[in-house]
């Protein structure tokens, strides 16, 4: 009976020391991002740390809205930007899945409009090549007919054709937003479905991600927003429609915790 009095005791103790630890661990990494926020100073941030299937920390930091004063929070949603990136590719799988496409798809039997000023390359372009960053131009070659225009996609793809290849085609790296907004356009051409209707069908609903949005244009006036910021300062909220493969996305910190569980169960 004393043995195993004393073996339950010991149990306890090393349940609360190590509890003693995380929580240690919790308000040292959390002093960690604080610190980071106002070293390179950011007007806020949200963070969350995930493991397996739980949220193991996660806290919000600075301001939403560095002129109003107003407090980034869990809820608070961000332009998530090139991170749409990894939603686009998800999409091209599940597409993939269905058997309704195939990663070595030619571009063009898709996207007959699909052109460059190679006609070659433009006709040996697959699926795959669009998300590789391989394509055969350099990094963010072409980006000033989606930012800040009202070009839409199929324009946008179409004024492309004209550009100068800078590299011969698969043969080096050149980070490519073009070639996701063409990504995006296969997407709805193969499902029959704007890609922003078939992300929230097969990745939005199913994950319960009830705070991502595919648009400002779908903010209410409940939806917290995390203003953007150029080295603290507010700056201008921009609608990316017309960039949609590329970076279409907002959401919070949450509901980007519920996307990357899924990837590691």
């Amino acid at each position: 009976m004393k043995r195993s009095k004393l073996l339950s005791s010991l149990v306890v103790s090393l349940l609360l020391l190590g509890q003693i630890q995380l929580q240690a661990q919790h308000e040292a990494f959390d002093q960690y991002i604080s610190s980071a926020v106002e070293d390179f100073e950011l007007a806020g941030a949200a963070i969350s740390v995930v493991s397996h299937d739980s949220v193991l920390f996660e806290n919000a930091y600075g301001y939403a809205n560095a002129s109003t004063k107003e407090a980034v929070e869990l809820e608070s949603v961000f332009a998530i930007a090139s991170i749409s990136k990894a939603f686009t590719a998800a999409c091209i799988g599940i597409l993939v899945d269905q058997g309704k496409l195939n990663w070595d798809d030619r571009v063009q039997q898709h996207l007959p409009y699909f052109r460059l000023s190679d006609e070659y390359v433009a006709s040996q372009m697959t699926v795959e090549d669009l998300l590789s960053h391989r394509s055969g131009f350099k990094t963010f070659d072409g980006d000033l007919l989606w930012y800040m225009s009202d070009y839409e996609p199929e324009e946008i793809i179409e004024r492309f054709s004209k550009y100068e290849l800078s590299y011969d085609h698969r043969t080096r790296y050149g980070y490519q937003n073009i070639m996701f907004i063409a990504a995006g356009l296969v997407v709805e051409e193969v499902s029959g479905m704007p890609l922003e209707s078939f992300m929230k069908k097969y990745i939005f609903q199913p994950l319960k991600m009830q705070q991502t949005y595919t648009s400002i244009d779908d903010y209410t006036a409940e939806t917290k927003i995390a203003m953007p910021h150029v080295k603290g300062k507010l700056d201008e909220l921009r609608n990316y429609d017309n960039s949609a493969g590329a970076a279409l996305i907002s959401s919070n910190v949450k509901d980007i915790s519920k996307w990357i569980m899924m990837w590691l169960n």
